[in-house]
């Protein structure tokens, strides 16, 4: 078996229980693992709201799940779900407004541009004709010609940020498609750290703060030094 190939996602085995991150009567959000879809497609391979329905039956919550936005099949980390439909519309219109803050961590793996990357170096990358698409990194640590970032995506579109980096020359770990190199366990160096919005239902008064650990799969094919710096970036908050 090629080891720099993706295990397939196994619905059937997958715990909703042990990947929450929030819950209330309207949310959820979970720790979405590599292959998962974020919504339905027509490969109908499993999706999160239909893992996370048949959790909620299983666990006698009962219910049901609405997708609010999306991460690629390959990403990692905080996924929101909205549990009743006002909490659906509600998210939904945050994320279109820009008025959730998302932010992500990515290692940018043996380039030539990626090895020059400076501990503390920051860029601002327009994606797409229009400039409506930023994306926003700084370099947290480096190691063996790699760099680990920390990513802010402005507006949103499909491969945003796998396609910005890679147009600087700093192509992600994994993600061959944009010219990144090949890891073990198939791994796409891409992970949605943290969430943060304020509760469809509460508004202001409860700015929520989600943060998703990292997933194992980064410590079979990254740098050792920036797994660990980037296990320190999340471990105030449980990672």
């Amino acid at each position: 078996m090629n080891k720099c190939v993706m295990k397939a996602f196994d619905g059937d085995k997958f715990d909703v229980g042990e990947h929450l991150l929030y819950e209330d009567q309207h949310l959820m959000c979970i720790s979405k693992p590599a292959g998962l879809l974020s919504q339905p497609d027509v490969s109908r391979a499993p999706s999160a709201c239909a893992v996370a329905d048949r959790w909620l039956q299983q666990t006698a919550r009962g219910g049901r799940t609405w997708p609010v936005h999306r991460l690629d099949r390959r990403v990692t980390g905080c996924l929101l779900l909205a549990r009743s439909r006002q909490a659906a519309a509600s998210c939904s219109a945050a994320f279109a407004a820009a008025t959730v803050t998302k932010h992500y961590l990515g290692v940018a793996g043996r380039g030539e541009r990626a090895a020059r990357v400076e501990v503390g170096e920051c860029g601002r990358l327009i994606e797409g004709a229009t400039g409506d698409r930023v994306v926003e990194w700084r370099a947290l640590a480096v190691a063996e010609g790699s760099a680990l970032l920390a990513i802010s995506p402005l507006g949103g579109s499909k491969h945003q940020i796998r396609k910005a980096l890679a147009s600087a020359g700093l192509a992600l770990a994994g993600d061959v498609r944009y010219g990144g190199r090949a890891v073990a366990g198939g791994a796409l160096a891409l992970h949605a750290a943290t969430l943060q919005l304020d509760h469809p239902l509460h508004g202001w008064a409860t700015r929520l703060r989600i943060f998703s650990p990292l997933p194992p799969e980064w410590e079979l094919g990254l740098p050792a030094a920036l797994v660990t710096a980037a296990t320190e970036v999340l471990r105030p908050h449980g990672g």
